[in-house]
């Protein structure tokens, strides 16, 4: 209970509400990953990150630099929280794709980070030859593959063989049932016609009798 009502703000209606840190922004993750559509609120995030990509870390830096402009010192590169810095970054760029298909290149965030990779002149040496907005747009889709493989939770279940053998059996056994069903239909079906036959016969004998 305390546990659901420190991440709402609601009350308990007791003593144990003195004992909760409003200004812990932990307590809204598992309410943010709900909303965010994890089923697992729980679940422990591997943050993305550029280590999958393969440019270098002075082509990544000098992209930060120019999308971020930076006035606290922890947030600097060296800084103790410059890290975060890096990930905010990442996680932009590996929404970039998603976001410009579902809002066009003409939204101000796809615009900016196309802005900033022209400007930081973002190369790789996996895609030489090719633009910066192309660049960014492979950069984009790279980290999310990385994302979702090191969060088990986004992959797509593949069927597993047991999987596979238990649908099957669960099929074979519909089948059987099915078959034994269609014999008794017709089973059931053909004394039907044989009653049938039996009347006919009665009723022609009793027309050759009335003749």
């Amino acid at each position: 209970m305390t546990d659901v009502t420190g991440r709402s703000g609601h009350s308990t209606g007791t003593s144990v509400d003195s004992y909760a840190d409003e200004r812990n922004m932990f307590r809204g993750l598992p309410g943010g990953m709900a909303l965010a559509g994890w089923d697992d609120t729980r679940a422990q995030i591997r943050a993305p990150n550029f280590s999958c990509l393969t440019a270098t870390d002075e082509v990544i830096d000098r992209f930060i630099d120019n999308l971020f402009t930076v006035s606290v010192k922890a947030f600097k590169r060296g800084g103790k929280l410059w890290s975060v810095l890096r990930i905010c970054a990442c996680t932009l760029v590996m929404y970039h794709n998603t976001v410009t298909s579902e809002m066009s290149t003409a939204n101000v965030i796809s615009s900016k980070l196309m802005e900033v990779a022209r400007k930081a002149s973002i190369t790789d040496v996996s895609f030489p030859a090719s633009s910066p907005e192309i660049v960014l747009s492979q950069w984009s889709e790279i980290i999310m593959n990385s994302f979702k493989q090191s969060n088990q939770e986004l992959q797509t279940a593949s069927p597993s063989l047991q999987s596979l053998t238990t649908t099957v059996i669960q099929q074979t056994s519909a089948l059987t049932s099915m078959g034994a069903a269609l014999q008794e239909l017709t089973v059931h079906i053909k004394k039907k016609d044989a009653v049938y036959s039996a009347q006919n016969d009665q009723l022609s004998a009793l027309t050759n009798e009335v003749h």
